[in-house]
């Protein structure tokens, strides 16, 4: 019997000794039920919840963060010391109801990409996310005078359309990559594209298909979309056959170890494979070259003759590199969950191996496509192009630490700058299908290339915090830089030389 009802009972069976003032004589066991229902009713002690993987690296990246976007208004606008202490307190107060919420949801979400990582942080969904314009000028509304709102919205409204510009050159250089656009046709895709894209200030986009962390842009829906007028008949049918054979063309090749073909056998197959897609892109130039310098009959039919030869030399030598990669690494690949990089292939689980993806850039510096290109006078036209390329890669990275470190229009060109001479020679944009995260790849060259002592001479001490923040994101292991994610995996970057 419950003890509770033990003692009701008990007390109500001597009612009439109870109305007379007389002790009641307690059974033992009634006293030890007595008991156990006063300790029942004492308050439980508090639960200390577990707080969720990685709160203080995020609270530290968005203080960092914060801390740079409050100097950032503080020099638009000339704050006072009483108008910096009443934002800061407005911010504050905004990012604990936004911890808040992020740690209840933090145990139901499984994601690769923590929100406050480099790239995702100032995404719409990322952990700075929350600092869009109009919440911004919301925030000040009440805080700043007129004439100072007035300058915080033209300064917002410049740093938005700049990061904006940059970010859709991206996109185009994206496009170009695959399609080899001529200059006014990227002009005027620039013009049908720029309020199409999705999610375009957040930065990351794919041409068809690839394993994508973040939201991203899907640019090969925006091209079916576009006029027939806007590209060439080839270009279309790379359009579809991009999506097509993505599953042949853009997968990095994967050997078998022990399968039912022979190494010899499956590198063989993945030779010929890299040889078409070789052949194709070299077509494809040639039919970009046609269009734009008007070749002759002649000419054009030296380039296609051309891309025969270059094609099976590309081929060689990628199969030549993957050759000695195997015969060096094969003996060693049986150490369990090894993960490693070593030169230009990944070292993945012991019963697979993914050698290096074929890198189609390597086109244009075969000895044999440049010198026909030399004799078809093509050599001017496809340096444009490379400068176009490396303009907007070089562009879209400063676009990217813009959003985290809230550069001045006097800080972005010097930034710009230093980034440049980071970044190697032939810099183009990635080809989306055979790179996990190219942009993640893409800015570790500046963080990583550029030292802070160099960038300190013209960023403030809040701006060079978020400078190491974001490379705190980061481990550098012999000539790898190392990304974490979830559930143990990881993301391995060369070292920039």
């Amino acid at each position: 019997m419950n003890p509770c009802l033990l003692m009701l009972v008990v007390v109500c069976g001597n009612v009439d000794e109870v109305r007379k003032g007389r002790a009641v004589p307690v059974a033992d066991e009634t006293r030890q039920g007595i008991d156990n229902c006063n300790a029942q009713e004492k308050p439980a002690d508090p639960v200390i919840e577990e707080e969720p993987p990685g709160l203080e690296i995020r609270r530290s990246r968005l203080n960092a963060h914060l801390a740079a976007h409050l100097n950032w208004i503080t020099l638009v606008c000339e704050l006072s010391g009483e108008q910096q202490e009443l934002l800061k307190e407005k911010i504050d107060q905004l990012l604990v109801q936004r911890e808040q919420r992020w740690k209840r949801n933090a145990h139901l979400q499984k994601v690769m990409i923590q929100d406050y990582s480099p790239i995702a942080c100032t995404t719409l969904g990322g952990a700075a996310g929350f600092l869009t314009q109009q919440r911004i000028l919301s925030l000040t509304e009440e805080i700043l005078s007129e004439q100072q709102q007035t300058l915080l919205t033209s300064a917002l409204n410049e740093r938005f359309q700049t990061i904006r510009r940059a970010m859709l050159s991206y996109a185009i250089a994206i496009i170009d990559d695959e399609l080899f656009l001529t200059a006014s046709q990227r002009e005027s895709l620039s013009s049908e594209l720029k309020d199409a894209i999705t999610n375009l200030d957040d930065g990351v986009f794919t041409f068809s298909s690839r394993h994508v962390y973040l939201p991203f842009s899907l640019l090969r829906e925006q091209l079916e979309l576009l006029p027939d007028s806007a590209l060439t008949d080839a270009q279309r049918k790379r359009v579809t056959e991009a999506f097509e054979n993505a599953h042949r063309f853009n997968q990095s090749p994967l050997l078998t170890i022990n399968g039912d073909e022979t190494i010899d056998q499956q590198l063989e197959r993945l030779t010929e494979i890299t040889r078409e897609r070789f052949r194709l892109a070299a077509i494809q130039q040639t039919s970009w070259l046609e269009d734009s310098l008007i070749l002759t009959p002649l000419q054009v039919q030296n380039l296609t003759v051309a891309t025969k030869g270059v094609s099976l030399q590309c081929a060689a030598d990628w199969k030549k590199s993957a050759r000695e990669y195997l015969d060096t690494n094969l003996p060693r690949f049986g150490k369990e969950q090894q993960l490693g990089r070593l030169g230009e292939f990944q070292m993945q689980l012991p019963s697979q191996l993914t050698l290096s993806y074929p890198v189609l850039e390597k086109l244009s510096l075969n000895p044999l496509w440049r010198r026909t290109l030399e004799k078809q006078g093509a050599s001017e036209v496809v340096q444009e192009r490379a400068d176009f390329q490396r303009s907007a890669v070089v562009g879209y990275l400063a676009a990217h630490l813009d959003k985290e470190l809230w550069l001045t229009p006097e800080q972005r060109p010097q930034l710009t700058k230093l980034i440049d001479s980071a970044c190697p020679s032939g810099l183009d944009a990635p080809n989306t299908f055979g790179y996990t995260f190219p942009e993640m790849s893409l800015l570790t060259m500046p963080l990583f290339g550029i030292e802070i002592h160099q960038a300190s001479k013209f960023l403030t001490e809040p701006q060079q915090k978020v400078w190491r923040s974001l490379r705190d994101q980061f481990q550098v292991m012999g000539f790898d830089i190392i990304f974490q994610m979830s559930e143990g995996r990881a993301l391995h970057f060369e070292l920039p030389q």
